[in-house]
Protein backbone atom coordinates (compact mmCIF):
# COMPACT_ATOMS: atom_id res chain seq x y z
CA UNK A 1 0.00 0.00 0.00
CA UNK A 2 1.23 3.47 -0.90
CA UNK A 3 -0.41 5.74 1.25
CA UNK A 4 -3.58 6.10 3.18
CA UNK A 5 -6.33 9.06 3.45
CA UNK A 6 -8.24 8.32 6.72
CA UNK A 7 -11.28 11.09 6.91
CA UNK A 8 -12.57 11.30 10.59
CA UNK A 9 -11.20 8.08 11.86
CA UNK A 10 -11.85 6.71 15.24
CA UNK A 11 -9.14 5.14 17.33
CA UNK A 12 -11.46 1.99 18.52
CA UNK A 13 -14.16 0.64 18.17
CA UNK A 14 -15.20 0.24 21.87
CA UNK A 15 -14.25 3.62 22.50
CA UNK A 16 -16.60 5.02 19.97
CA UNK A 17 -19.66 2.72 20.86
CA UNK A 18 -19.74 3.21 24.23
CA UNK A 19 -19.37 7.25 23.79
CA UNK A 20 -22.51 7.07 21.35
CA UNK A 21 -24.35 4.81 23.91
CA UNK A 22 -23.97 6.62 26.60
CA UNK A 23 -24.58 10.50 25.08
CA UNK A 24 -28.10 8.56 24.22
CA UNK A 25 -28.41 6.94 27.63
CA UNK A 26 -28.03 3.39 26.31
CA UNK A 27 -25.03 2.86 27.80
CA UNK A 28 -26.25 -0.76 29.18
CA UNK A 29 -26.30 -1.97 26.28
CA UNK A 30 -22.61 -1.74 25.17
CA UNK A 31 -22.05 -4.99 27.06
CA UNK A 32 -25.02 -6.89 25.12
CA UNK A 33 -23.36 -5.73 21.97
CA UNK A 34 -20.05 -6.74 22.32
CA UNK A 35 -21.11 -10.00 23.60
CA UNK A 36 -23.65 -10.50 20.00
CA UNK A 37 -20.55 -9.21 17.98
CA UNK A 38 -18.53 -11.80 19.59
CA UNK A 39 -20.65 -14.77 19.33
CA UNK A 40 -21.54 -13.63 15.50
CA UNK A 41 -17.97 -12.79 14.30
CA UNK A 42 -15.72 -14.23 17.01
CA UNK A 43 -14.07 -10.62 18.07
CA UNK A 44 -14.87 -8.10 20.63
CA UNK A 45 -15.34 -4.43 20.31
CA UNK A 46 -11.95 -4.39 22.35
CA UNK A 47 -9.91 -5.76 19.41
CA UNK A 48 -11.41 -3.53 17.02
CA UNK A 49 -7.95 -0.65 17.56
CA UNK A 50 -7.26 1.65 14.82
CA UNK A 51 -4.98 3.17 17.65
CA UNK A 52 -3.48 -0.37 18.47
CA UNK A 53 -2.81 -1.06 14.22
CA UNK A 54 -0.98 1.97 13.53
CA UNK A 55 1.72 0.54 16.27
CA UNK A 56 4.61 0.09 13.88
CA UNK A 57 3.35 1.40 10.79
CA UNK A 58 5.15 2.78 7.72
CA UNK A 59 2.35 3.33 5.48
CA UNK A 60 2.32 7.21 4.88
CA UNK A 61 -1.29 8.60 6.62
CA UNK A 62 -2.91 11.76 5.93
CA UNK A 63 -5.61 12.38 8.98
CA UNK A 64 -8.21 14.58 8.11
CA UNK A 65 -11.42 15.97 10.60
CA UNK A 66 -13.98 18.05 10.99
CA UNK A 67 -13.67 20.75 13.85
CA UNK A 68 -17.41 20.10 14.21
CA UNK A 69 -17.88 16.52 14.30
CA UNK A 70 -19.43 15.77 17.60
CA UNK A 71 -19.78 11.81 16.59
CA UNK A 72 -16.03 10.63 15.85
CA UNK A 73 -14.22 13.87 17.83
CA UNK A 74 -11.74 15.31 16.13
CA UNK A 75 -9.26 14.06 18.94
CA UNK A 76 -9.11 10.74 17.47
CA UNK A 77 -7.48 11.80 14.37
CA UNK A 78 -5.05 13.57 16.77
CA UNK A 79 -4.41 10.62 18.74
CA UNK A 80 -4.38 8.49 15.41
CA UNK A 81 -1.40 10.18 14.15
CA UNK A 82 0.15 10.24 17.44
CA UNK A 83 0.11 6.51 17.42
CA UNK A 84 1.69 6.07 13.86
CA UNK A 85 5.00 5.49 13.22
CA UNK A 86 5.08 6.65 9.37
CA UNK A 87 4.87 9.71 7.72
CA UNK A 88 1.79 11.78 8.38
CA UNK A 89 -0.41 14.71 8.36
CA UNK A 90 -2.96 16.12 10.09
CA UNK A 91 -5.84 18.88 8.47
CA UNK A 92 -8.56 19.41 10.76
CA UNK A 93 -11.21 21.59 8.84
CA UNK A 94 -13.12 24.33 10.11
CA UNK A 95 -17.13 24.31 10.40
CA UNK A 96 -16.71 20.32 9.25
CA UNK A 97 -19.39 18.15 11.03
CA UNK A 98 -18.73 14.44 10.61
CA UNK A 99 -17.51 13.00 7.56
CA UNK A 100 -18.74 16.31 5.99
CA UNK A 101 -15.28 18.04 5.38
CA UNK A 102 -15.39 17.01 1.35
CA UNK A 103 -18.74 18.98 1.90
CA UNK A 104 -17.31 22.08 3.01
CA UNK A 105 -14.34 22.59 1.54
CA UNK A 106 -15.57 21.77 -2.00
CA UNK A 107 -14.13 18.84 -4.31
CA UNK A 108 -11.72 20.99 -5.66
CA UNK A 109 -10.10 22.53 -1.89
CA UNK A 110 -10.21 18.72 -0.67
CA UNK A 111 -8.03 17.55 -3.80
CA UNK A 112 -6.00 19.95 -3.61
CA UNK A 113 -5.52 19.77 0.46
CA UNK A 114 -4.67 15.89 -0.28
CA UNK A 115 -2.76 16.44 -3.43
CA UNK A 116 0.51 17.30 -1.61
CA UNK A 117 0.53 14.15 0.71
CA UNK A 118 -0.30 11.67 -2.28
CA UNK A 119 2.29 13.26 -3.93
CA UNK A 120 5.07 13.21 -1.84
CA UNK A 121 3.54 9.11 -0.85
CA UNK A 122 4.31 7.97 -4.20
CA UNK A 123 7.84 10.31 -4.68
CA UNK A 124 8.88 8.37 -1.06
CA UNK A 125 8.30 4.85 -2.56
CA UNK A 126 10.02 5.27 -5.72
Amino acid sequence: MRFVVADCGFTNLYELIGTVFKSNRIGFLEPCVDAALRLMYGYSMKDTSAIDALNGNTVPVCFIHGSDDTFITPDNSERLREATGGCSELHIVDHAEHARSRAVLGKTAYTDLIRPFIEMAENEEK
